[in-house]
């Protein structure tokens, strides 16, 4: 019996594949195991910390099933945020509505939110000329001097050590700007995320290989191994990082981890799979990388108690195991250059919409 919910029966479990089972799996652990709690809505909640999801995107694309989930609005909010973009307006004009109930209605200025972090995280240098006075409360001002204000471009800094030092273990992009919070029209959930690259394994070059020629029956394609080991002396099973380029392959994989201080398990979380999974998917592309595992941590994940009933209905349907995949137009290779119609959502079945209101 959960601690603060009634017990839900998974009816289904061993019948979905293993990107459902990882997000039911987590719906089902927090009925089980989660406390009650109170929150800044007043809606009430079931609550546990420290909760963990991981998708290989490789499988197949993220997305939700057992409930339909919207995909063009979380591809429309991404780009929304890679534009550095913070104003709702321009999300309502594209009939999206995420921002809806935050930010101020008549400008539809949202203050320093994700975008703004992510694209325009302001960095003041500060040359004093003049006398240094010292405030009770902790401040300092000058009597004279000059402030410089420099815009840091996160997104575009971690694709440069992407292509130039990919081993880099700094390559993190924060939403968390402490001295921006009171300006934000709602803190940053998901308030930061890291990159994680590797070299291919000698068996991961030779799937992606056999991949790209997944049409050859299978003596043309044993033809294929043995024609570039006596033409171009390329071994299929033994490649160097030049064989690879040659034949057309990424040499890396790019994994991708977020950390979600507050994350509403009916509602939010099956967006911000979407939106990060597809995020990868984005930056390997423009780094010339496969996907390979998006990793999802939770500080306090959580149901809300008016969310419980259409939990339920969601983990006593009947599987889906069609595999969803991601289509990127391939021509895009600056992260800037993508839009709507370069992205496209393939092979999504799902159930029916379950209503679930949103707390504010």
């Amino acid at each position: 019996m959960a601690r603060g919910a009634r017990n839900v029966q998974f009816i289904h479990s061993s019948g979905y594949g293993p990107i459902m089972k990882e997000y039911l799996n987590l719906v089902q652990r927090v009925m089980d195991r989660g406390f009650s709690k109170g929150d800044r809505t007043g809606t009430g909640t079931i609550s546990s910390f420290g909760e963990r999801m991981e998708f290989n995107l490789q499988e197949e694309f993220p997305i939700i099933k057992a409930k339909f989930t919207a995909f063009r609005p979380m591809a429309e909010e991404l780009l929304w945020f890679l534009r550095g973009s913070t104003n709702k307006k321009e999300l309502q004009e594209k009939n999206v509505h995420i921002w809806d109930e935050w930010g101020n209605d008549e400008t539809g200025e949202m203050g320093p939110i994700y975008g703004y972090q992510w694209r325009k995280w302001n960095k003041h240098t500060v040359k004093s000329f003049g006398e240094q006075i010292d405030h009770a409360d902790g401040s300092v001002t000058f009597t004279d001097a000059k402030i410089t204000v420099q815009h840091i471009d996160q997104i575009k800094d971690v694709i440069e050590r992407l292509k130039k030092n990919p081993d880099d273990r700094r390559l993190i992009v924060s939403a968390w700007n402490v001295a921006d919070i009171p300006d934000m029209a709602l803190p940053p959930c998901h308030s930061f995320f890291q990159f994680y690259s590797r070299k291919l394994t000698q068996h991961e070059l030779f799937q992606q290989w056999t991949k790209k020629h997944v049409s050859l029956p299978t003596v043309q394609l044993q033809n294929e191994v043995m024609r570039l080991h006596a033409e171009e002396g390329i071994s299929v099973g033994q490649m160097s990082d030049e064989d690879a380029q040659k034949l057309g392959l990424c040499t890396r994989i790019l994994d991708c981890q977020l950390y979600q201080r507050s994350a509403d398990i009916g509602l939010g979380v099956p967006f911000n799979i979407v939106s990060y999974a597809l995020l990868t998917h984005m930056v390997a592309q423009v780094v010339d990388m496969i996907p390979g595992r998006f990793v999802h941590i939770m500080g306090d994940a959580h149901i809300y108690q008016n969310h419980v009933s259409g939990l339920n209905e969601m983990l006593s349907r009947e599987p889906i195991n069609q595999k969803a995949r991601i289509w990127l137009n391939p021509d895009i290779k600056n992260i800037d250059d993508f839009s709507m119609s370069d992205i496209k959502l393939l092979d999504y079945m799902y159930h029916p919409k379950i209503v679930l209101e949103v707390a504010v």
